[in-house]
């Protein structure tokens, strides 16, 4: 017998688990009003943070009484979550968090500012040794056959730096990414800012105004409200993925820059084999939305059988690819792998 629609609602807003909670709600054609109303009545922020993966992927719908709820993940969650709840205030149209979409977009506006006008700090030569010599400490409990592939991406990311050499540049990035760099915010920002703009919510044109000339063309496209460009008329999303190798004697293809950040959270029956080798390729892009799309793919398809291949990943130089490939994340884990 077949699980009625409400009942599944209902275990969707009561899930403490991402993936459950989604899976729920994508199986119960859950409305976003519906899962609002989980998320107003939930009582610990695991609960909370587990709708709102449910909540981005049933189709959007006014839900307002979510507002004070997603005001509060704005205000105090990390990141990532403070972003998720941004774009979920847009969707279901929850006015109420207005203020603190704002109040995160003149924080972070600020805070880059603030990171941009500070003087660049000399790494003196103990501090580089002893920052290479901990770097290579780690790299060194990765698998064999990884770690040529991570020594050669850290190659790649110290030659872009300013550094003159990779000593330095580990150092420099190592402490900026334990000082919160900038770039770690902007997902943040970008949906702050363009869901405090639809939503009208009062002083964000100040905001707006502020950050219509800023050095991220993202966030300046939308505090200026211009619309985002079409990437080209793909089908799907999954246009993007290149073919499944062949055979073992065919090299997978990396996918285009972006994609693995722009795959849907539930894949389409046949189309695993595909995202599995894209991510594979993807752990080692130069962009590290990238790398991080890639380990949260690979979690999601392989379950807790890619830690060893994710664990190399999980002292990247970027602290949002490192969050996303930890073996300590147990986001993932509790969920079984998608089929193959």
């Amino acid at each position: 017998a077949r699980i009625p629609a409400a009942d599944l609602c209902r275990l969707a807003g009561r899930s403490r688990f991402p993936r459950a909670a989604e899976l729920l709600a994508l199986a119960g054609s859950c409305t976003a009003s519906a899962l609002a109303d989980g998320l107003a009545a939930a009582q610990d922020r695991e609960r909370s943070t587990a709708l709102l993966g449910a909540l981005l992927a049933v189709p959007p719908s006014p839900a307002p009484q979510a507002g004070p709820a997603l005001a509060k993940l704005v205000e105090h969650g990390s990141p990532e979550i403070a972003a998720q709840a941004a774009r979920i205030a847009e969707r279901v149209q929850a006015k109420s968090a207005g203020p603190a979409l704002v109040a995160a977009v003149r924080r972070e506006r600020k805070a880059a500012m603030a990171e941009r006008a500070a003087p660049p700090q000399p790494a003196g030569p103990e501090d580089d040794a002893a920052a290479a010599m901990e770097l290579a400490r780690q790299t060194a409990k990765a698998p064999q056959a990884d770690r040529s592939k991570y020594d050669a991406l850290m190659k790649k990311l110290a030659a872009r730096g300013q550094a003159v050499d990779a000593r330095t540049s580990a150092r420099a990035r190592l402490g900026a990414l334990l000082d919160g760099a900038p770039a770690r915010h902007r997902a943040l920002l970008v949906a702050a800012l363009h869901a405090a703009v639809v939503l009208g919510s009062p002083g964000i044109a100040a905001e707006a105004k502020a950050l219509a000339d800023d050095p991220e063309p993202e966030v300046a496209r939308v505090a200026r409200g211009e619309a985002e460009k079409e990437a080209g008329p793909l089908a799907s999303p999954l246009d993007c993925l290149p073919p499944e190798p062949a055979g073992l004697q065919q090299r997978p293809v990396a996918a285009s820059p972006g994609c693995l950040v722009h795959l849907p959270a539930v894949l389409p029956a046949g189309s695993t084999g595909r995202a599995r080798a894209a991510a594979r390729v993807g752990l080692y892009a130069e962009d590290g939305a990238d790398r991080a799309a890639a380990c949260g793919l690979l979690r999601r398809i392989d379950g807790p059988a890619s830690r060893p291949l994710l664990a190399p990943l999980s002292r990247d130089p970027e602290r949002r690819v490192r969050d996303a490939c930890a073996a300590a994340s147990a986001e993932n884990e509790t969920a079984a792998p998608l089929p193959r």
